[in-house]
């Protein structure tokens, strides 16, 4: 039973600057009625594939093999449509900045029939687009929404464990997980940004190998006409205001500049974080800069599905590094930023999302045997569909339904961005542990559930232990919800009852977080304080909780100089 509902879940987690080239000059026709419907079968083929591969959809009705097959049938039917018209789709070949590139990443990126892994890239496209919108509804400014966007990520994905080796996964499937690394989310917060269309790069110092997992690294965003700098490891944008902080949670993010002329900046942050945070003001001098990109962004497939990609379904899926026609490439617009501390030589692409996705589309037996464990909570819950005796005398036989998957349909809604409708499915799967779920054939009064209850603990340990994870989770998911739609007052109400009735659960550390931000953000520091020193020292987020104890500590002072 355990292997059956993991595998009913792994197929959706595991599949789990910018613009558009010109489309072909051509001279205005009335179309002919032929070439109405020829256009018309056209746009349904790419509807069909588009409808499919929406985050509601994909993995759930859809298959990527479909989705695929439909995309492809578009495309043929575009070019053949341009070579009647007498023009020719001239797919985008490599040229010089890419000749750099592994043999196996150019041929990727010239490959003109969409494969496989491009179905959870549009989807992931799709997400991203959906939730740079929403994540920042509330935003008073451009930069707020830059940071805004950054705290969606630190809220949504919780370090993992240092030396814990992550499934690789596309960046939905993370996100539904709700765990990755910090690469991953630099990752995530690049792919919000170009939905945005903002540029940002990926910096570490020089020094060291290029391919380090361990290597300290930094989000700069090409804001502007400076590169703010956002830490994926401490959780926040690194702070300007450090020694005399303005809000709660970091606000104004420290420039590039600003840390390569103020070396106590660094410091500062040094001395609050502790002695593990690496960076200085001479590492970052000429720092080593990557774009965060990989092959499907690149590509000739995607160029010619972009052209297509506008007004109700506007979303970007190509971001070539060259200039064509009148747009400029992601290589050109960010060796040519006001603020670039690099220069053509030194620019470079961060390998870290093309072989991850790559892994991706082909998991180990061990990662398959990991994921299906880590996906069984989305399967809840296993209603009880009949009671069965094979004679008088024996032990009852409870018989089970297949899972239902609604926690996983709340977790979709969720992720994206449909916060308000996924509480009541969470808050009904907060009641798998202790009410059994149970069809309409089987009724218990009080007493019948609680024997019930004890009886599937007994005799069905795995049942029981999927009502158990799936509570625990959709628990911990309240939080984030609330804090998704800024209630910072229930955010914390949720996380206090997460950790009373979740002392051992599986999100103890992320609930402590959110207490102590959504307390924070009320201005309650020492009930902040307090509850971001509960955290275990050896979690990975503890070194951001750190700095932030010490940002909440001089805020407290302040409010009572000021009283």
């Amino acid at each position: 039973m355990r292997i059956a509902i993991g595998w009913l879940l792994v197929g959706l987690l595991s599949c789990l600057g910018c613009g558009p080239s010109g489309k072909p000059a051509s001279t205005t026709v009335v179309p002919t009625k032929s070439a109405r419907q020829q256009d018309e079968a056209i746009q349904k083929s790419l509807q069909n594939a588009l409808a499919a591969l929406q985050p509601d959809r994909f993995g759930v009705s859809s298959d990527a093999e479909r989705s695929i097959s439909s995309l492809n049938d578009w495309a043929e039917r575009v070019r053949k449509q341009a070579e009647e018209e007498g023009h020719r789709w001239t797919p985008h070949h490599t040229g010089r900045l890419l000749q750099s590139l592994p043999k196996e990443w150019i041929d990727q990126i010239k490959l003109e029939r969409f494969v496989s892994r491009d179905a959870s890239f549009v989807r992931d496209a799709i997400w991203t687009n959906s939730i740079a919108t929403l994540a920042t509804e509330k935003s008073e400014n451009d930069l707020d929404r830059v940071i805004d966007l950054f705290e969606f990520v630190v809220r949504n994905l919780d370090l993992l464990p240092s030396g814990e080796d992550p499934v690789p996964l596309a960046l939905f499937g993370k996100v539904m997980l709700g765990r990755g690394t910090a690469e991953d989310r630099a990752w995530l917060f690049a792919e919000l940004l170009r939905q945005r269309q903002i540029d940002c790069v990926l910096l570490s110092p020089r020094k060291g190998n290029a391919d380090d997992r361990r290597r300290w690294i930094l989000v700069g965003v090409l804001f502007e006409r400076d590169v703010y700098l956002f830490d994926p490891y401490l959780g926040v944008p690194i702070p300007s205001d450090i020694d005399q902080p303005k809000s709660g949670l970091p606000r104004v993010p420290a420039t590039l500049k600003d840390v390569q002329n103020d070396p106590s900046l660094l410091a500062a942050v040094a001395r609050d974080a502790g002695d593990e945070f690496p960076l200085t003001a001479e590492s970052l001098v000429s720092p080593r800069a990557e774009l965060i990109c990989h092959t499907e962004w690149l590509s000739s497939r995607m160029r010619l599905l972009q052209r297509e990609l506008s007004g109700d379904i506007k979303t970007i899926v190509s971001d070539p590094l060259e200039n064509s026609d009148d747009v400029s490439g992601l290589w050109s617009r960010v060796v040519g930023h006001a603020a670039a501390a690099w220069t053509d030589e030194d620019l470079a692409l961060w390998a870290y999302p093309e072989r991850h996705l790559e892994a991706a589309s082909r998991l180990s037996d061990d990662e398959q045997k990991k994921l299906v464990k880590m996906t069984m909570p989305l399967g809840a819950p296993m209603v009880l569909v009949n009671i069965e005796r094979k004679k008088e005398g024996d032990l009852p036989e409870f018989i089970f339904s297949r899972p239902k998957r609604d926690l996983m349909k709340a977790r979709i809604q969720h992720i994206r961005g449909e916060w308000t409708e996924a509480a009541p499915r969470y808050l009904a799967a907060r009641l798998y542990e202790i009410d059994p779920p149970t069809s309409k054939e089987v009724a218990f009064d009080v007493d019948g559930k609680r024997r019930a209850r004890g009886f599937i603990a007994q005799n069905y340990p795995r049942v029981k232990r999927l009502h158990e994870a799936a509570a625990d989770s959709a628990c911990f998911w309240l939080i984030q919800s609330q804090a998704e739609q800024h209630r910072p007052n229930n955010a914390a109400k949720q996380a206090i009852q997460y950790l009373e009735q979740h002392s051992s659960g599986e999100w103890t550390e992320p609930a402590k977080s959110l207490l102590a931000t959504n307390l924070a953000r009320q201005k309650k520091w020492a009930d902040a304080i307090k509850a971001a020193q509960a955290i275990d020292s050896q979690h990975p987020s503890a070194a951001g909780h750190r700095l932030l104890i010490e940002r909440w500590k001089r805020l407290r002072a302040a409010d009572a100089d000021t009283e």
